[in-house]
């Protein structure tokens, strides 16, 4: 995921972020089923929700 931005910005380093990210996108919130991903749909009802 960071190789196509590595020229841009060559301290970006996303993989030290990866298992928050991982934990945040498979929260009951987004992952209703509890199926260890997050869907496209999920996650935008999350943050129409979070905006109203």
């Amino acid at each position: 995921m960071e190789i196509p931005y590595r020229e841009l910005f060559p301290q970006l380093n996303l993989r030290q972020w990866s298992g928050i990210i991982y934990t945040w996108l498979t929260h009951a919130l987004l992952d209703p089923t509890n199926s260890g991903r997050a869907t496209m749909d999920n996650l935008m009802c999350a943050a129409s929700a979070r905006i109203e």
